[in-house]
C-alpha cells in the first residue's frame, strides 16, 4: 500500500468543513460591506461621537460597531474552517460564546426593565432618557432617530407616563417655557409629536405651543401624550409572542454554529491523533523494509 494511505482525511467532514467556511465567509463579506458603509457616512458627514450616547443613538456607528465585530468574528470562523487551525478556532467559538452570551443577557436585561414599571429610576436610566431630551437639536441624525421613534410608537417625550409624556421637553433649551428662552419654537414639541390623520398625513405645526397649558387644554388632542418609555412597555406586552420568536431567530443559529465549530474541533484531533499514529507505525514498519501488509 502507498504511503498516501496514510494521510487518509476520512476523520474530517467536509460537510462540516464547508458549511462553516462558507456561513463565515458570507458573513464577513456583509460585515467589510457594514463597516465600510458606514464608515464612508461617518467621514462624508463630519460625524463626530463625542459620548455614548451619541453613539447609542447614531444608527451609522451601531452599524459600525457590529460590522466591525462581525468582520472579527467571522475572519477566524473563515481561516480557522479553511486551513483547519484549531488555534483559530478556539477564537472564534469563544467570540461566539462570548457574543451569544451578551445578546442573552441584553435580552433579559430589555425585558426585565420593562416588564416592572419604575425599574428605570431604580437603576438611573431616567438620567440617559433626559439627556436625549435635552439634546435633541444637538446631532441631526440623533434628532432623526427621536423623530422616527416617536413617529412609529406614537408617543412624545420619554418618561414612562401614559398621559404627561410630552411634558419632557420642558426640558430641552428650545422647547422650554422658561422666560428667556427666545426661540421660535419656545413652549412646542417636536413635529414628530403630532398624531396621524386619517389620510395619513400630518400636521407639522401641531406641537406649537402645546407645553402652555392653556393651549394644551384646546388643541391638545393633536398630539401624542405618552411617553416612549410606557409606549415601549405597551409595544413589548402586546408583541410578547412576536419578539421572543425574533431573538430565538437570532440566538438559535448562533447555537447551532457554535456546535459545529466545536464537532469540526474534534474531529480535527480525532484525525490529528490518527496521523500521528499512521506515521509512528509506518516509521515502525519502513525500519522493517516492508509495509505492504499494513491497511
Amino acid at each position: 500500500m502507498s504511503r498516501r494511505n496514510y494521510w487518509s482525511r476520512n476523520e474530517i467532514s467536509m460537510f462540516i468543513k464547508y458549511t462553516l467556511f462558507s456561513l463565515n465567509f458570507l458573513f464577513w463579506v456583509g460585515g467589510v460591506l457594514f463597516v465600510a458603509l458606514s464608515t464612508w457616512l461617518l467621514i462624508d458627514k463630519n460625524k463626530l461621537v463625542r459620548n455614548w450616547m451619541e453613539f447609542f443613538l447614531d444608527p451609522v456607528s451601531l452599524i459600525c460597531l457590529s460590522g466591525g465585530i462581525v468582520v472579527f468574528v467571522a475572519f477566524f470562523g473563515c481561516m480557522g474552517s479553511l486551513r483547519e487551525k484549531t488555534c483559530f478556532l478556539h477564537v472564534y467559538e469563544i467570540s461566539m460564546v462570548v457574543v451569544l452570551i451578551c445578546e442573552i443577557v441584553l435580552s433579559l436585561f430589555f425585558f426585565v426593565i420593562y416588564s416592572k414599571p419604575g425599574l428605570m429610576t431604580e437603576i438611573n436610566m431616567e438620567k440617559f432618557f433626559k439627556g436625549v431630551v435635552k439634546s435633541y437639536r444637538e446631532d441631526l441624525d440623533q434628532q432623526n432617530f427621536i423623530d422616527n421613534f416617536q413617529q412609529k410608537l406614537e408617543c412624545c417625550g420619554m418618561n414612562d407616563d401614559p398621559n404627561t409624556g410630552y411634558k419632557d421637553w420642558n426640558s430641552n433649551m428650545y422647547f422650554t417655557c422658561s422666560a428667556n428662552n427666545t426661540s421660535p419654537e419656545k413652549c412646542s414639541v417636536p413635529f414628530s409629536c403630532c398624531k396621524k390623520k386619517e389620510n395619513g398625513l400630518i400636521n407639522l405645526k401641531c406641537g406649537n405651543k402645546m407645553l402652555d397649558d392653556n393651549m394644551f387644554s384646546k388643541f391638545g388632542s393633536a398630539i401624542n401624550t405618552r411617553g416612549c418609555q410606557y409606549a415601549i412597555r405597551m409595544w413589548i406586552t402586546n408583541n410578547m409572542l412576536k419578539l421572543g420568536g425574533i431573538i430565538l431567530g437570532i440566538l438559535v443559529p448562533q447555537f447551532f454554529l457554535i456546535h459545529l465549530v466545536r464537532a469540526f474541533k474534534s474531529q480535527i484531533a480525532h484525525q490529528r491523533a490518527k496521523l500521528k499514529r499512521s506515521e509512528m507505525l509506518l516509521l515502525q514498519v519502513e525500519g522493517h523494509g516492508d509495509i505492504s501488509h499494513i491497511s
